[in-house]
């Protein structure tokens, strides 16, 4: 049988890859959210409280449950070669989300909302048979869309994805070289 040169130095260098490669690429998505959700917080709009820019943070892993109002961008690594496959984890999420119990107004101040009239709202059976008070609906003017939140996202996405896949580059250079 025929036995390669270097083989087992090889097969040694692979196995240590991913643990190695994962940590530097972890580190990366963490500076890279705290950057993210940064920028997000400089272009809130600011109020008496500040639930909303209090409101803004990132965590590993999914969405916490009362969060999200606006919605998440989730950094996930994607597949970047083949060698790479052992990065896809789900150990490398990282959740930059806004809104929160406190502020759950955040998607209405990034997206904006629509004028209604005051009318009478439509009365059930039993309501009309009981004689109940008439139901109004009351007037809401319009508020316009202060985005902060998707515009930021869309100008660091290419930065971020370019970061990780250097980081995930360094962490297998670290791990086969030494």
């Amino acid at each position: 049988m025929t036995e390669v040169q270097g083989l087992n130095k090889w097969e040694r260098q692979v196995r240590r890859i991913p643990g190695s490669a994962k940590q530097t690429l972890r580190d990366t998505q963490g500076k890279n959210a705290e950057r993210l959700a940064n920028s997000i917080r400089a272009f809130v709009p600011r109020g008496k409280t500040n639930k909303l820019f209090k409101s803004i943070n990132w965590r590993r892993g999914p969405m916490p449950g009362g969060a999200g109002a606006t919605g998440a961008f989730r950094i996930r690594q994607k597949i970047l070669t083949d060698r790479q496959l052992v990065l896809m984890d789900d150990d490398l999420l990282v959740t930059v989300y806004e809104g929160n119990d406190d502020a759950y107004y955040a998607k209405f101040v990034e997206h904006g909302t629509k004028a209604s009239v005051a009318r009478d709202l439509k009365q059930t059976r039993a309501e009309r048979a009981r004689g109940a008070s008439v139901r109004v609906k009351r007037a809401h003017h319009a508020t316009k869309a202060k985005p902060h939140f998707y515009p930021v996202i869309r100008a660091y996405k290419d930065k971020i994805r370019r970061s990780n896949a250097a980081a995930a580059n360094r962490g297998i250079k670290k791990a086969v070289t030494g």
